[in-house]
């Protein structure tokens, strides 16, 4: 019988860690189709938006405050530009699901850091992330974490609230296992996959995911055997051993 040359848990961890990240990627094109729509309800010229993400980037600490008053928790944008930024800061915090905290990170993205107008849509995605993702500018820059978070925090994403809750809970058992381990019980796995690939099969997603679900399918049929260790499975573990890594270091940040 043929010895398999790493622990099923392990096998496990590596293919869920690589699973997630193609979840991440196969996620990307949905958000940023959505984001740019948000963008385009905002129905200004793309030089007022440049001016408006220097306000809320360079100036955020003059201009945006939180306000409490008798039942009415509130974010509010000092500008004289009452009409366009004022208008694009209430579209983007009426998005928001976690609108009333006080907790929101209004450094979400470093000022030093250029940008085009090609990435407008990824800095205002940023405002609904969690902390330390201030220098990133593309989706592959960012921490799966980052990505379901936000899906989770905005609610232009609310139809797939449930599948990023579930996703999350399972990218943080993978990234917080010492043993680089899930249990030998198979059925977990499976059901991590399956979590994944329902997310990735809803509407609006799907017509941009198939080649992200196909690799994920791949991932789940490979095979770890001591008799016939493939270059492929190699390059399979370091690639999830470097997730992890990437992982432990975006949380030692936070």
């Amino acid at each position: 019988m043929t010895e398999r040359i790493y622990s099923d848990g392990f096998v496990y961890w590596i293919k869920c860690t690589l699973a997630l990240q193609k979840t991440k990627e196969g996620t990307a094109q949905y958000v940023e189709n959505t984001m740019k729509s948000l963008i385009e309800s905002f129905d200004v010229e793309e030089e007022h938006i440049r001016r408006f993400l220097k306000k809320v980037t360079e100036e955020n600490k003059q201009r945006i405050t939180f306000k409490k008053g008798r039942g009415n928790k509130t974010w509010t944008f000092k500008s004289k530009c009452k009409s366009k930024c004022q208008n694009m800061f209430r579209i983007i915090m009426d998005k928001h699901a976690r609108k009333s905290s006080n907790k929101l990170n209004w450094d979400f993205h470093d000022p030093s850091v250029d940008y085009s107008p090609d990435d407008y849509w990824w800095i205002i995605a940023k405002i609904y992330m969690p902390d330390h993702n201030e220098e990133s500018i593309r989706p592959d820059q960012v921490d799966p974490l980052s990505i379901f978070s936000m899906l989770l925090h905005c609610e232009l994403f609310v139809d797939v609230w449930d599948n990023a809750d579930k996703i999350i809970q399972v990218r943080n058992k993978l990234m917080h296992s010492a043993t680089y381990t899930v249990t030998v019980d198979e059925s977990e796995m499976k059901d991590a996959f399956a979590k994944m690939k329902e997310l990735l099969k809803r509407d609006r997603i799907v017509d941009t995911s198939s080649k992200a679900v196909a690799e994920i399918e791949k991932i789940e049929q490979e095979r770890f055997f001591l008799s016939n260790i493939t270059e492929e499975n190699n390059e399979m573990m370091l690639r999830a051993l470097e997730i992890k890594h990437d992982a432990l270091e975006y949380e030692i940040k936070a």
